[in-house]
Parts: structure tokens; C-alpha cells; sequence
């Protein structure tokens, strides 16, 4: 079984404890989109969903994986798999610090090659 070969420092934790706060503050409660005031979500086209899988037994190397979908109908308009290889620890909390990175290149490749399907 792979797995990560040290914990992180306290330093790190430290430092994403800032960049979560930080993004905390970020945080768009309110409706933003015309779409998402309609109760039947009337101008939504498309949606999308991202996810990492993990070989099992292999906390390292996992798939991340973009799926866009089309709204209602729920048809796959685009797909994006990358193999990948998890370089921060994982930490309870902090799971986006060792994750999202890799889904964030996933949602840039579809915007660069195919930015009308972005998910909205």
C-alpha cells in the first residue's frame, strides 16, 4: 500500500488554516444567477461534477474526474480523466488542499479547449 511518507508541520496546517479563512470570506450566500431564483431552474443548461477516485489500497495515485452534463435531459456533453499523483498529505479539514487542485486543472483544460460548456 502506498501512502504519504511524512504528516504535515504544523507550519502547513497553520497555513492553510489562513487560506481557509480567507476563502471563508469569499463565500457567495445569495443567488447570483437569474437561473437560481426559478423554482424549475429555467436557464440552466448545464451542469457539472467533479471527483477524485482512489485506487484502492493507494492513497496517492488517483483519477480526477470532470463529468458536464446537459440540464434536464442530463446528458453527458463532456468528460475530462486524469490520472494523478497526490503530493500533499491528507488532513481532516483540509481535504481540498490535497484534492482541488488537480479538479481546478480539470475545469481549466474544458474552459481552454471548450469554454461553452462550462458548467454554470
Amino acid at each position: 500500500m502506498t501512502q504519504m511518507s511524512s504528516p504535515p508541520t504544523e507550519e502547513l496546517v497553520k497555513q492553510w488554516e489562513s487560506e481557509q479563512e480567507c476563502l471563508r470570506q469569499q463565500v457567495v450566500e445569495d443567488d447570483t444567477e437569474d437561473w437560481q431564483r426559478s423554482p424549475s431552474f429555467s436557464g440552466l443548461e448545464r451542469v457539472g461534477g467533479v471527483d477524485l477516485s482512489f485506487i484502492k489500497g493507494d492513497e496517492v495515485n488517483a483519477c480526477a474526474q470532470l463529468v458536464v452534463l446537459s440540464y434536464p435531459d442530463l446528458k453527458v456533453l463532456y468528460e475530462d480523466s486524469q490520472m494523478v499523483t497526490l503530493m500533499a498529505p491528507y488532513v481532516s479539514g483540509f481535504l481540498a488542499f490535497r484534492e482541488t487542485p488537480f479538479l481546478l486543472e480539470a475545469l481549466q483544460r474544458l474552459k481552454t479547449s471548450q469554454p461553452t460548456l462550462m458548467p454554470q
